[in-house]
Protein backbone atom coordinates (compact mmCIF):
# COMPACT_ATOMS: atom_id res chain seq x y z
CA UNK A 1 0.00 0.00 0.00
CA UNK A 2 2.91 2.37 0.79
CA UNK A 3 3.72 2.57 -3.29
CA UNK A 4 0.07 2.93 -4.06
CA UNK A 5 -0.41 6.59 -3.33
CA UNK A 6 2.73 7.84 -4.89
CA UNK A 7 1.78 5.59 -8.04
CA UNK A 8 -1.78 7.29 -8.08
CA UNK A 9 -0.32 10.60 -8.21
CA UNK A 10 2.00 9.87 -11.13
CA UNK A 11 -1.23 8.49 -12.86
CA UNK A 12 -2.79 11.56 -11.90
CA UNK A 13 -0.11 14.38 -13.07
CA UNK A 14 0.13 11.86 -16.31
CA UNK A 15 -3.41 12.06 -16.89
CA UNK A 16 -3.51 15.99 -16.37
CA UNK A 17 -0.48 16.34 -18.61
CA UNK A 18 -2.17 14.22 -21.51
CA UNK A 19 -5.24 16.22 -21.30
CA UNK A 20 -3.24 19.41 -20.92
CA UNK A 21 -1.44 18.34 -24.38
CA UNK A 22 -4.71 17.32 -26.32
CA UNK A 23 -6.51 20.66 -25.32
CA UNK A 24 -3.23 22.30 -26.67
CA UNK A 25 -3.79 20.27 -30.02
CA UNK A 26 -7.43 21.12 -30.30
CA UNK A 27 -6.78 24.64 -29.92
CA UNK A 28 -4.35 24.32 -32.35
CA UNK A 29 -6.44 22.25 -34.61
CA UNK A 30 -8.99 25.15 -34.25
CA UNK A 31 -6.58 28.38 -34.84
CA UNK A 32 -5.54 26.45 -38.34
CA UNK A 33 -8.86 25.63 -39.50
CA UNK A 34 -9.81 29.42 -38.40
CA UNK A 35 -6.73 30.56 -40.16
CA UNK A 36 -7.47 28.73 -43.22
CA UNK A 37 -11.14 29.28 -43.62
CA UNK A 38 -9.81 32.89 -43.72
CA UNK A 39 -6.70 32.23 -45.88
CA UNK A 40 -5.81 34.96 -48.84
CA UNK A 41 -6.46 33.96 -52.25
CA UNK A 42 -5.38 35.69 -55.52
CA UNK A 43 -5.37 33.69 -58.80
CA UNK A 44 -3.23 36.46 -61.33
CA UNK A 45 -5.22 37.40 -64.54
CA UNK A 46 -8.65 37.23 -62.53
CA UNK A 47 -9.20 40.96 -62.30
CA UNK A 48 -8.30 41.83 -65.57
CA UNK A 49 -10.65 38.99 -67.75
CA UNK A 50 -13.24 40.83 -64.79
CA UNK A 51 -12.76 44.25 -65.96
CA UNK A 52 -12.71 43.47 -69.31
CA UNK A 53 -15.91 41.92 -69.14
CA UNK A 54 -17.46 45.01 -67.28
CA UNK A 55 -16.52 47.08 -69.84
CA UNK A 56 -18.00 45.17 -72.60
CA UNK A 57 -20.92 44.74 -70.73
CA UNK A 58 -21.30 48.15 -70.00
CA UNK A 59 -21.42 49.55 -73.87
CA UNK A 60 -25.26 47.95 -73.35
CA UNK A 61 -25.66 49.53 -69.63
CA UNK A 62 -24.84 52.89 -70.26
CA UNK A 63 -26.82 53.04 -73.90
CA UNK A 64 -30.16 52.59 -71.89
CA UNK A 65 -32.10 55.31 -72.87
CA UNK A 66 -33.68 57.16 -70.27
CA UNK A 67 -36.14 60.70 -70.06
CA UNK A 68 -34.86 64.29 -68.79
CA UNK A 69 -37.88 65.50 -66.81
CA UNK A 70 -37.99 69.19 -67.04
CA UNK A 71 -37.94 71.14 -63.41
CA UNK A 72 -41.41 72.14 -63.25
CA UNK A 73 -42.55 68.45 -63.36
CA UNK A 74 -40.05 67.51 -60.96
CA UNK A 75 -41.05 69.58 -58.55
CA UNK A 76 -44.89 68.66 -59.61
CA UNK A 77 -44.40 65.03 -58.93
CA UNK A 78 -44.55 64.76 -54.92
CA UNK A 79 -48.10 66.10 -54.78
CA UNK A 80 -49.64 64.90 -57.91
CA UNK A 81 -50.95 61.59 -58.11
CA UNK A 82 -51.93 62.03 -62.09
CA UNK A 83 -48.17 62.89 -62.63
CA UNK A 84 -47.05 59.74 -60.60
CA UNK A 85 -49.46 57.28 -62.49
CA UNK A 86 -48.63 58.75 -65.65
CA UNK A 87 -44.94 58.97 -65.65
CA UNK A 88 -43.35 56.92 -62.83
CA UNK A 89 -45.18 53.36 -62.61
CA UNK A 90 -44.06 50.14 -61.64
CA UNK A 91 -40.97 50.30 -64.11
CA UNK A 92 -39.80 53.94 -64.07
CA UNK A 93 -37.42 54.48 -60.90
CA UNK A 94 -36.58 58.38 -61.05
CA UNK A 95 -33.04 59.51 -60.25
CA UNK A 96 -31.40 62.66 -59.85
CA UNK A 97 -28.30 64.35 -60.49
CA UNK A 98 -27.77 66.98 -57.85
CA UNK A 99 -24.71 70.01 -57.86
CA UNK A 100 -23.79 72.73 -55.44
CA UNK A 101 -22.98 75.27 -58.43
CA UNK A 102 -26.07 74.24 -61.18
CA UNK A 103 -23.90 74.05 -64.26
CA UNK A 104 -24.67 76.38 -67.28
CA UNK A 105 -25.97 74.48 -70.45
CA UNK A 106 -24.12 71.17 -69.57
CA UNK A 107 -23.64 68.97 -72.96
CA UNK A 108 -24.86 65.32 -72.18
CA UNK A 109 -26.92 62.98 -74.24
CA UNK A 110 -30.47 61.30 -72.74
CA UNK A 111 -28.87 58.31 -71.71
CA UNK A 112 -27.07 56.22 -68.46
CA UNK A 113 -23.60 57.66 -69.93
CA UNK A 114 -25.48 61.06 -70.31
CA UNK A 115 -26.22 60.80 -66.30
CA UNK A 116 -22.61 59.07 -65.57
CA UNK A 117 -21.49 62.59 -67.47
CA UNK A 118 -22.92 65.24 -65.20
CA UNK A 119 -21.50 63.19 -62.27
CA UNK A 120 -17.68 63.11 -63.95
CA UNK A 121 -17.91 66.10 -66.04
CA UNK A 122 -19.65 68.39 -64.34
CA UNK A 123 -19.16 67.50 -60.21
CA UNK A 124 -22.53 65.80 -60.08
CA UNK A 125 -23.86 63.54 -57.71
CA UNK A 126 -26.47 60.94 -57.79
CA UNK A 127 -29.55 60.79 -55.11
CA UNK A 128 -32.70 59.05 -55.17
CA UNK A 129 -33.68 62.64 -53.95
CA UNK A 130 -35.20 65.43 -55.35
CA UNK A 131 -33.85 68.75 -54.67
CA UNK A 132 -33.89 72.31 -56.11
CA UNK A 133 -30.29 72.33 -57.78
CA UNK A 134 -31.22 68.84 -59.09
CA UNK A 135 -32.12 66.98 -62.66
CA UNK A 136 -34.54 64.94 -63.10
CA UNK A 137 -34.57 61.45 -64.95
CA UNK A 138 -36.70 58.76 -65.43
CA UNK A 139 -35.00 55.03 -65.51
CA UNK A 140 -36.50 51.73 -67.14
CA UNK A 141 -36.07 49.87 -64.76
CA UNK A 142 -36.38 46.05 -65.95
CA UNK A 143 -34.30 46.96 -68.84
CA UNK A 144 -31.46 48.43 -66.66
CA UNK A 145 -31.82 45.07 -64.42
CA UNK A 146 -31.71 42.71 -67.89
CA UNK A 147 -28.26 44.56 -68.83
CA UNK A 148 -26.78 43.91 -65.17
CA UNK A 149 -27.67 39.89 -64.97
CA UNK A 150 -24.06 39.00 -66.86
CA UNK A 151 -22.35 41.14 -64.72
CA UNK A 152 -23.57 39.25 -61.61
CA UNK A 153 -22.76 36.27 -62.89
CA UNK A 154 -18.99 37.86 -63.69
CA UNK A 155 -19.09 39.38 -60.14
CA UNK A 156 -19.16 36.26 -58.14
CA UNK A 157 -16.73 34.49 -60.61
CA UNK A 158 -13.97 36.88 -59.38
CA UNK A 159 -15.08 37.06 -56.02
CA UNK A 160 -14.48 33.23 -56.31
CA UNK A 161 -11.32 33.98 -57.42
CA UNK A 162 -10.13 36.18 -54.05
CA UNK A 163 -11.21 33.04 -52.25
CA UNK A 164 -15.23 33.19 -51.75
CA UNK A 165 -17.30 30.24 -52.65
CA UNK A 166 -20.53 31.15 -53.94
CA UNK A 167 -22.26 30.14 -50.43
CA UNK A 168 -19.76 32.43 -49.09
CA UNK A 169 -21.15 35.07 -51.39
CA UNK A 170 -24.50 34.17 -50.44
CA UNK A 171 -23.82 34.04 -46.73
CA UNK A 172 -22.07 37.70 -46.84
CA UNK A 173 -25.68 39.17 -49.11
CA UNK A 174 -27.85 37.92 -46.28
CA UNK A 175 -25.57 39.27 -43.48
CA UNK A 176 -25.04 42.96 -45.16
CA UNK A 177 -28.25 43.08 -46.50
CA UNK A 178 -26.82 43.59 -49.80
CA UNK A 179 -28.50 42.76 -52.79
CA UNK A 180 -26.82 40.59 -55.72
CA UNK A 181 -26.87 43.62 -58.43
CA UNK A 182 -24.54 45.41 -55.37
CA UNK A 183 -21.77 42.52 -56.24
CA UNK A 184 -21.20 44.23 -59.20
CA UNK A 185 -19.31 47.80 -58.24
CA UNK A 186 -17.90 46.30 -55.20
CA UNK A 187 -16.47 43.80 -57.59
CA UNK A 188 -15.66 46.68 -60.13
CA UNK A 189 -13.98 48.30 -57.47
CA UNK A 190 -11.69 45.84 -55.86
CA UNK A 191 -10.65 44.42 -59.48
CA UNK A 192 -9.43 47.78 -60.60
CA UNK A 193 -7.58 48.35 -57.10
CA UNK A 194 -6.02 44.48 -57.26
CA UNK A 195 -4.91 45.43 -61.36
CA UNK A 196 -3.56 49.08 -60.84
CA UNK A 197 -1.46 48.15 -57.94
CA UNK A 198 -1.92 52.02 -57.27
CA UNK A 199 -4.40 50.67 -54.22
CA UNK A 200 -5.09 53.30 -51.78
CA UNK A 201 -2.04 52.89 -49.43
CA UNK A 202 -0.60 56.75 -48.63
CA UNK A 203 -4.03 57.71 -50.11
CA UNK A 204 -4.98 61.21 -48.49
CA UNK A 205 -8.38 60.34 -46.99
CA UNK A 206 -9.44 63.80 -45.96
CA UNK A 207 -9.78 64.53 -49.63
CA UNK A 208 -12.86 61.92 -48.78
CA UNK A 209 -14.51 64.46 -46.36
CA UNK A 210 -13.15 67.78 -47.75
CA UNK A 211 -14.39 66.88 -51.46
CA UNK A 212 -16.92 65.65 -53.80
CA UNK A 213 -16.72 61.74 -54.38
CA UNK A 214 -17.09 62.23 -58.27
CA UNK A 215 -14.26 64.99 -58.46
CA UNK A 216 -11.77 62.50 -59.60
CA UNK A 217 -8.46 63.58 -59.44
CA UNK A 218 -6.49 59.87 -60.18
CA UNK A 219 -7.60 56.34 -60.77
CA UNK A 220 -7.50 56.19 -56.73
CA UNK A 221 -10.14 58.31 -57.55
CA UNK A 222 -12.40 56.49 -59.77
CA UNK A 223 -11.86 53.19 -57.57
CA UNK A 224 -13.51 55.46 -54.71
CA UNK A 225 -16.83 56.13 -57.03
CA UNK A 226 -17.13 51.96 -57.51
CA UNK A 227 -16.22 51.15 -53.60
CA UNK A 228 -17.83 54.33 -52.01
CA UNK A 229 -16.19 56.25 -49.13
CA UNK A 230 -16.73 54.00 -46.15
CA UNK A 231 -15.68 50.69 -48.10
CA UNK A 232 -12.38 52.35 -48.52
CA UNK A 233 -11.81 53.13 -44.99
CA UNK A 234 -12.91 49.62 -43.99
CA UNK A 235 -10.17 48.11 -46.50
CA UNK A 236 -7.66 50.44 -44.79
CA UNK A 237 -5.47 51.09 -47.67
CA UNK A 238 -3.89 47.39 -47.60
CA UNK A 239 -2.73 46.01 -50.51
CA UNK A 240 -5.58 44.39 -52.66
CA UNK A 241 -3.54 41.15 -52.64
CA UNK A 242 -3.34 40.47 -49.14
CA UNK A 243 -7.27 40.65 -48.53
CA UNK A 244 -8.08 37.59 -46.47
CA UNK A 245 -12.46 36.90 -47.17
CA UNK A 246 -13.15 38.62 -43.30
CA UNK A 247 -11.60 42.04 -45.42
CA UNK A 248 -13.67 41.76 -48.61
CA UNK A 249 -16.53 40.58 -46.46
CA UNK A 250 -16.36 43.58 -44.12
CA UNK A 251 -15.80 46.26 -47.22
CA UNK A 252 -19.21 44.65 -48.69
CA UNK A 253 -21.03 45.65 -45.58
CA UNK A 254 -20.42 49.40 -46.88
CA UNK A 255 -21.25 48.68 -50.19
CA UNK A 256 -24.59 46.91 -49.57
CA UNK A 257 -25.29 50.01 -47.41
CA UNK A 258 -25.54 52.88 -50.28
CA UNK A 259 -28.82 50.98 -51.23
CA UNK A 260 -27.86 51.87 -55.02
CA UNK A 261 -30.68 49.22 -56.50
CA UNK A 262 -29.99 48.48 -59.89
CA UNK A 263 -30.59 51.68 -61.60
CA UNK A 264 -27.59 53.51 -58.87
CA UNK A 265 -25.89 50.78 -59.91
CA UNK A 266 -25.86 51.08 -63.94
CA UNK A 267 -24.91 54.86 -63.09
CA UNK A 268 -22.39 54.03 -60.48
CA UNK A 269 -20.59 51.51 -62.68
CA UNK A 270 -20.97 53.19 -66.19
CA UNK A 271 -18.98 56.72 -63.66
CA UNK A 272 -16.46 54.25 -63.36
CA UNK A 273 -15.96 53.77 -66.61
CA UNK A 274 -16.40 57.03 -67.88
CA UNK A 275 -13.30 58.34 -65.12
CA UNK A 276 -11.44 55.62 -66.00
CA UNK A 277 -11.20 57.07 -69.75
CA UNK A 278 -10.26 59.90 -68.64
CA UNK A 279 -7.31 58.68 -67.22
CA UNK A 280 -6.65 55.47 -69.21
CA UNK A 281 -8.68 56.70 -73.26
Amino acid sequence: MKYFKPLSSSLIRFGKGMILIYAILFIGVLVFQSCKKDEVKYIDGAAEKFLSSVKKHSSVIKSIQVNHVNKAISNYQSTNQTFNTQYNNNDEQFAYITFSDVPTNPQFSYDINGMANLIINYSGNLSFQPADSSFTFLIPVSQVTNSLNPLIVESKLYLNSRGLTNADIDDMLAEEGGQEVDLIPFATGLAEYEKSGEGLIGYNYLNLIATSAYAARSVSDCIMIALGVDAIWALGGSNAKSWSKSAIKKAFGSVAKRFLGPVGVAITVTSFGLCMGNWHP
